[in-house]
């Protein structure tokens, strides 16, 4: 399994969290790398309109099947915690970047895989709460791969999204700063400040990464 984690360029994220999340902004640069084909199923977005969408590659030919609780135009009805409505061996690719009750899921989406097919699964561990529709759980980046790979699929990479203490931690207190209208540029202030902190602590932290990832980002194979 390959371990990443990277440090983005910081001006380049301080434009996305003026209006955004810390943890939204890593993902939306994060996802960057990531690439997309063929036959895809998505876990929970109801359409290309998901802003991930603007940021992950799609390869040329695509086909997306999007799903939701309830069914509705170019959308297909999906509880997770049912049998998932695709014959075996229907999928390139399936993709889950929100959090769902993953029990019933591993085997289906395990299932719904073409051999050689890839899942790529974003989930969240320092994040406040999420509710979308509700939120259950916080996995660390060994539960992922120990979770996934019991139906026989193969961690292939564990990307670790943040930056550290700092970041998060003055970020964070932006929320809080009164009138709303200074918030953007009081949160890209404290931003910088904190991701230059955290690039100073982790020369000698090596676990850093790890131990204040917001997110993982974790692609699993089909064998």
């Amino acid at each position: 399994m390959k371990s990443i984690h990277k440090y983005n360029n910081p001006l380049i994220v301080a434009k996305e969290i003026y209006r955004e999340t810390l943890i939204r902004s890593l993902f939306n640069e994060a996802i960057k790398g990531y690439e997309i084909s063929g036959s895809v199923l998505d876990i929970g977005s109801k359409s290309i309109k998901s802003g991930y969408y603007k940021k992950i590659k799609i390869k040329e030919g695509t086909n997306i099947t999007f799903t939701d609780l309830h069914e509705g135009e170019g959308v297909v009805k999906l509880d997770v915690e049912k049998d998932f409505p695709f014959e075996d061996s229907t999928f390139d690719c399936v993709i889950s970047f929100h959090v769902f009750n993953y029990q019933n899921s591993v085997e289906e989406i395990q299932r719904i895989l073409k051999p050689g097919g890839k899942f790529i699964i974003a989930v969240p561990f320092m994040h406040k709460f999420h509710a979308d529709p509700d939120d259950f759980y916080r996995f660390t980046s060994s539960a992922i791969k120990r979770i996934w790979s019991s139906s026989g699929l193969q961690c292939e990479s564990m990307e670790y999204v943040g930056e550290g203490f700092f970041s998060y931690a003055l970020t964070t207190m932006a929320s809080f700063i009164k009138p709303n209208f200074l918030k953007g540029i009081i949160k890209v202030t404290l931003y910088l400040l904190g991701t230059i902190l955290d690039r100073i602590v982790n020369i000698k932290h090596k676990t850093i990464k790890r131990l204040y990832a917001l997110e993982h980002i974790a692609v699993f194979k089909k064998r």
